[in-house]
């Protein structure tokens, strides 16, 4: 596991997209969480340093300091949305120092399904992907940062889903013959091809910047091939 700045991504070893039991918790919460149609036209974000929410996935979070605590009582209050975004490598020539991180504009929201209170006064949550979407400004007012985002759907049309389908075939291939080595093993069964292209995009041992040229393909079949190309480079 690897603790970011501003976060800990709790990633998954395997194929659990939410973890089966979070870290011992003082207070648990367990009601549902309501359902999303819309993207809030202004949502919190979460600045990450190593980590990419993907359409039709899930992510634990350890959510330790406190603007972000601030910010997971909020959510709590509200819609429960919280959005994740890659945070800019200083070698990135979009980089501009700053008190906040420079952070790429692409980024997928999700909606709080799971929370625990810890012993550290933090949060370990589950966020369940709702949309991507593109930062077109943010706002003041609040210790955390608020993003005006537009949502950016990802659709399948039929001969696009027939493709994807065989997409699918060569990337289990792939992840088969790593036998482990790039981080996940083979996937059971019951996945659907896109949310199965989104699932090896977000736990495979790539290069953040890699993840975030994946999340920013135009939709799960684009994706696919990417994320094939890239294996290939990366795997004997």
């Amino acid at each position: 596991m690897k603790r970011a700045n501003l976060a800990h991504a709790v990633l998954c070893v395997g194929w659990s997209l939410a973890l089966p039991g979070l870290v011992a918790a003082q207070a648990t919460t367990t009601d549902k969480a309501p359902a999303v149609s819309t993207l809030p036209t202004a949502i919190p974000i979460l600045p990450m340093a190593d980590v990419v929410l993907f359409p039709a996935t899930s992510l634990p979070l350890h959510v330790f300091e406190p603007r972000y605590r601030a910010m997971v009582t909020d959510a709590l209050k509200g819609d429960r949305i919280i959005g994740i975004v890659l945070r800019r490598p200083e070698f990135d020539p979009d980089f501009v120092k700053g008190p906040d991180a420079a952070i790429f504009p692409i980024g997928c929201a999700g909606v709080i399904t799971e929370v625990d209170a810890v012993a550290d006064g933090g949060y370990d949550i589950v966020l369940q992907a709702v949309a991507k979407f593109r930062i077109t400004g943010e706002e003041t007012g609040k210790p955390y940062r608020i993003a005006r985002v537009t949502a950016i759907p990802e659709t399948l049309g039929a001969a696009e889903g027939s493709a994807l389908r065989t997409e699918r075939r060569k990337l289990e291939m792939l992840v088969a013959a790593s036998s482990g080595g790039i981080g996940i093993v083979p996937v059971p069964g019951g996945r659907s091809d896109e949310a199965f292209v989104n699932a090896v995009s977000q736990h495979v041992e790539i290069d953040p910047l890699d993840r975030e040229t994946l999340l920013e393909q135009a939709g799960p079949l684009a994706r696919a091939r990417r994320l094939i190309d890239l294996l290939k480079e990366t795997t004997p």
